[in-house]
């Protein structure tokens, strides 16, 4: 079972896509952020087809942000948007229906189909599987691993099939991992040594009972936790002064939520938190 992918997206044979699961950041891209138990087609947000999300041929899933190829090699995607920029439209505004980046007219299609990409937590391990229904010219796949969702080492390379229409499956158990959440890469080598990224996704196998990352933060960082949870956050500067302050925030079993800090100057920063009316405890933020 994914442990914390905390929403779903799938491809359908007609070229239209569609989401399910958690919805706290747009990602399933239906115009609200409202949480849907069953799936929900993908819009565009424009009068494309008919509003809705079409002629797509691949589409590759992130911790709270998707991207997809359309038949005519044009790149949409929509989520989270924010620290790092991931939707590349020019803005750090969070999208709840998809969108293009800016200047980026038509891509080369990749080499593969990427059919699914999930993370097994088995006690300290990691099963990390993915499968491909298509691949042309693929020489390899590097897995590499990250603490931060920036920084990533590698951890191993595995044999791709070369040319192939058939359904591929690929698996490798990861013995290290990160204290909090980890993040998973996928890259693809062709035979004649051009290499693409072709998925991202996190995973938290901690007994923790809330993480808080990336650390150093910037403009948002996230909270997620691994089960039902009411908490109170403050966070502090190295003055000693309040400079955000949430009560009775309520997060699902494997939820996460983006806090936005841009306002904040670069420092070092103490977050204090609560959980169900227990200790509080702390948390060092560097900004």
């Amino acid at each position: 079972m994914q442990q914390d992918l905390p929403y779903s997206v799938a491809l359908k044979s007609d070229g239209t896509v569609w989401a399910w699961g958690i919805n706290s950041s747009g990602q399933l891209g239906d115009n609200t952020t409202t949480n849907r138990t069953t799936p929900v087609q993908v819009l565009t947000g424009t009068s494309g087809c008919t509003t809705n999300l079409c002629n797509v041929s691949q589409i590759s899933a992130g911790p709270s942000s998707t991207f997809a190829l359309k038949s005519n090699n044009t790149v949409w995607g929509w989520g989270t948007n924010g620290a790092f920029y991931r939707l590349g439209d020019g803005t750090t505004t969070q999208r709840n229906t998809a969108v293009t980046p800016s200047g980026l007219c038509s891509v080369i299609g990749l080499p593969i189909e990427l059919n699914g990409f999930s993370v097994n937590c088995m006690n300290t391990n990691v099963l990390v599987e993915w499968s491909t229904s298509s691949e042309k010219n693929n020489d390899y796949f590097t897995l590499e691993r990250s603490c931060n969702g920036t920084d990533f080492d590698f951890v191993a390379k595995i044999i791709g099939s070369g040319n192939t229409s058939t359904f591929r499956n690929y698996q490798y158990t990861d013995h290290s991992i990160c204290s909090s959440v980890t993040y998973y890469r996928i890259s693809q080598t062709d035979f004649d040594g051009h290499k693409k990224i072709v998925g991202l996704i996190s995973s938290n196998c901690s007994n923790e009972e809330i993480m808080i990352y990336p650390n150093p933060a910037d403009k948002v960082f996230n909270i997620a936790v691994n089960s039902l949870l009411n908490f109170d956050f403050k966070l502090y500067s190295s003055l000693g002064d309040l400079v955000l302050s949430f009560d009775n925030v309520v997060l699902q079993e494997h939820e996460t939520k983006q806090f936005t800090i841009d306002h904040l100057l670069s420092g070092i920063y103490f977050l204090k938190y609560n959980l169900d009316g227990n200790e509080t405890k702390n948390f060092k933020l560097i900004i």
